[in-house]
């Protein structure tokens, strides 16, 4: 069954109402209608599915899944993880040492996987985002006596899209709707490439969901890092942010040198919108808008490398004599 709502309650060109109706959705819903097992009737909470109403099941539908800063946009408020010190990792958590050895770091990598629709907009007022050339029929109507309309849907995603290889490939894949092409839509990622340009560094969008800082007990360690990957063009930092460019720890003039019993990672987890899966989200950079948008998944850190030298150590020796 297809069940589109009540299109003529909601924005969208050429959208007239029908007898179409259906639960707090405006999308078409795969499958059979919901089976409502349960109702209850309540006077301490509007019920009223509309934009901008005071509706707790609409609140609570739109509430993001997954820890949400108040602003993304600020760092500060990024949630954050801080591993144990690289002595507790080799010898246990309740290692502690008089004397601790000191490494000489060198670089930091990591991989991080970071969604494409990471978030949804709460309402397609907000997004504007529509699905076209739509077949409907009304309820008493003959099947050959059909509408074609434009519905509204909140985006990014968009499931007739996103499964419909007609319009994800080939030719099909190049066509613009929506304010994007069709293939970014779709199942298939797009190549890193297609950033170039459109983000800070050119840096795909995979890779956006965290920052990286190496730390000195508390202290960021300074470092470098390529605006690009293979261009040598290196910088001074403190947060690393892209994990397939090369990021030094240090310098050959002044070695970043740390104990083991302070020697620290710390993950920042940020929560970037994909231009090109979602154009109308404002700038290249933006991240989710809390009041438009909620979070549907979340940026998915994996795992990290740093690579240090330390001094050689004599384990076992025996004098021989000839």
């Amino acid at each position: 069954n297809l069940n589109l709502g009540d299109p003529g309650n909601v924005w969208g060109p050429n959208v007239d109402s029908g007898n179409f109706y259906d639960i707090y959705h405006n999308i078409m819903e795969e499958g059979t209608y919901a089976v409502i097992d349960e109702l209850k009737i309540s006077n301490k909470a509007s019920m009223r599915n509309e934009p901008g109403s005071n509706d707790r099941v609409l609140r609570e539908m739109t509430t993001s899944r997954y820890y949400l800063p108040q602003d993304p946009s600020n760092r500060a408020q990024g949630p954050t993880f801080t591993s144990q010190t690289l002595l507790q990792s080799l010898k246990g958590t309740s290692t502690t040492t008089a004397i601790p050895d000191k490494v000489t770091l060198a670089r930091v990598s990591w991989t991080v996987f970071t969604p494409r629709f990471m978030h949804e907009y709460k309402d397609a007022n907000f997004s504007k985002f529509t699905r076209k050339n739509q077949n409907v029929t009304d309820d008493g109507a003959a099947a050959t006596n059909f509408k074609v309309i434009e519905v509204p849907i909140k985006g990014p995603f968009d499931t007739d899209l996103y499964n419909n290889d007609d319009l994800s490939y080939g030719p099909g894949g190049e066509k613009m709707d929506n304010g994007r092409k069709n293939r970014y839509g779709s199942g298939e990622r797009p190549f890193p490439y297609d950033y170039k340009g459109v983000t800070f560094n050119d840096q795909p969008h995979a890779t956006r969901g965290v920052e990286v800082e190496i730390l000195n007990e508390t202290v960021p360690i300074k470092g470098a890092t390529e605006s690009h990957r293979g261009w040598g063009d290196f910088k001074a930092v403190t947060t690393f942010l892209d994990p397939d460019v090369e990021n030094r720890l240090g310098s050959p003039s002044a070695p970043a040198e740390v104990s083991t019993d302070k020697l620290r990672y710390l993950v920042r987890f940020a929560y970037p919108v994909d231009p090109l899966a979602d154009p109308k989200s404002g700038s290249a950079n933006a991240t989710v808008i809390p009041s438009k948008q909620y979070l549907l998944d979340t940026p998915v850190f994996d795992d990290i490398s740093v690579t240090y030298y330390s001094k050689p150590k004599i384990l076992m020796y025996r004098l021989v004599n000839e």
